[in-house]
């Protein structure tokens, strides 16, 4: 790594409409930002991230070496959630925070001769990076930062002018999948720096806690946790339950959607197949209690988890289950497919952006929304364990190459490139202080 990138001379600024705060915390891009960051900072770096919060947290709080910036807090208190009234948020965000990175964190940084690695996610913060650039070139601070902008998926793009984030920053994507479609649809080129799962996840569930679980039902235990959208692929899922139930072998689903409109497309497609099916609400879920309430209902075809989840129950379902559903019809990396292979689950998934799929070797990959050649394919591999054995522990070792300590060493080297790059017109900024090379301070 270049001296003129290192823990010394580089402070980070993260940029993201979810974030770690239950109230900010939907789906994968909070949850993308929340590991990104303790990652980055576990290396030391400072890491300011900024993010829509929870109305009712402080508007900044720091914890190691990361400083938390709850923004949008007056809107975010008058709304039902965190994308309710997005559009608002999203202008207030562009009015307050690109001029509050550059007066609280830039300009400090530049007078001891510190850059600035900022790194936005999705189309929600493309405006702001827009703004941002404009502002820091209008005040001679554009050789201060570098600029990352990240793509998640193709959700939000139609009004952003991709060919101006092209020209001012360096684009990202979260896969080789999401990197093709970039090019094929917007003709620009992007890095692919993958999502990545945490270290803590890895490894086999406790089996005492997994006897417990499947002693529960008489069947087969199969799972999907999603929200309740049409690219999720709810209703394949839901047909092959049935079909699975028709070769007599009494599959158990344990689904958890969320509050999505398209929940009432799933349940119906769930009473015109005659499945027996219940919800069950739980307010405060421990193993015990959730245990109790499977047994309770362990007659029924599907069981509706309609509660919050927490991390170390879900990772131990996906270790527990005979099969995952993470089938989506389009999904940009696939983080869910990772996640259960860390557990030593058996994922059945999609053919879009998971790139470290291989069918029969790591996972179950299909290559159609037919639930007849799902079946079939299910069928197949529950008569054969010593498939299954092999396909769960390569899929063990797969997930142990896509941490979030190895998304950052990607990220990290990219910036470096990109620092590098820049050396030459840096050159005049730059001074030397016991052999570590910083920018030239900033003079006030």
């Amino acid at each position: 790594m270049s001296n003129l990138f290192s823990k010394e001379n580089v402070v980070f600024v993260l940029m993201s409409f979810e974030g770690p705060d239950k109230y900010s915390l939907v789906g994968g891009l909070g949850t993308r930002i929340m590991e990104l960051a303790k990652v980055i900072s576990e290396e030391n770096y400072k890491v300011h991230t900024f993010f829509v919060g929870d109305p009712y947290l402080p508007e900044n709080t720091t914890i190691g070496n990361i400083t938390y910036h709850r923004k949008c807090k007056n809107i975010s208190s008058e709304s039902s959630g965190i994308y309710d009234r997005e559009k608002e948020k999203i202008e207030e965000w562009n009015k307050i925070v690109p001029q509050e990175i550059i007066d609280e964190i830039v300009i400090p940084n530049a007078q001891k001769g510190i850059l600035t690695a900022i790194l936005a996610e999705d189309w929600q913060m493309s405006e702001s990076v827009i703004i941002l650039d404009e502002l820091l070139r209008k005040k001679d601070l554009r050789d201060y930062c570098v600029i990352y902008w990240n793509v998640n998926n193709e959700y939000g793009l139609n009004g952003v002018d991709i060919k101006k984030l092209y020209e001012i920053c360096t684009i990202t994507t979260v896969s080789k999948f999401m990197k093709k479609r970039m090019k094929d649809i917007y003709s620009v080129d992007s890095i692919p720096i993958p999502n990545g799962i945490p270290q803590r996840i890895i490894g086999e569930p406790d089996l005492t806690a997994k006897e417990a679980i499947k002693n529960c039902f008489d069947g087969i235990i199969v799972q999907k946790v999603a929200r309740y959208d049409s690219d999720k692929n709810w209703i394949c899922a839901i047909e092959t339950i049935s079909l699975l139930k028709k070769e007599g072998l009494r599959p158990h689903f344990l689904m958890r959607g969320g509050a999505q409109p398209y929940r009432t497309e799933v349940i119906y497609k769930i009473l015109e197949l005659g499945l027996k099916y219940v919800t069950v609400n739980i307010k405060n879920p421990t193993l015990s209690s959730i245990i109790s309430t499977f047994k309770k209902y362990s007659h029924f075809d599907i069981i509706e988890m309609d509660f919050f989840i927490p991390e170390e129950f879900l990772m131990l379902l996906y270790g527990t289950a005979d099969l995952v559903f993470a089938n989506s019809t389009y999904e940009p990396f696939g983080i869910v497919g990772l996640e259960v292979m860390a557990k030593k689950g058996l994922p059945i998934l999609g053919c879009t952006g998971e790139d470290y799929a291989i069918n029969n070797k790591n996972s179950i990959r299909t290559n159609s929304e037919n639930p007849e050649e799902l079946k079939n394919a299910i069928c197949d591999i529950l008569q054969n364990s010593q498939l299954r054995e092999e396909i769960r522990n390569t899929g063990l070792e797969t997930a142990k190459q896509f941490t979030w300590n190895r998304a950052l060493s990607i990220l990290l080297h990219n910036i470096e490139v990109t620092v590098n790059d820049f050396n030459l017109k840096r050159i005049g900024l730059q001074t030397t202080i016991n052999g570590q090379i910083f920018l030239k301070p900033l003079k006030n």
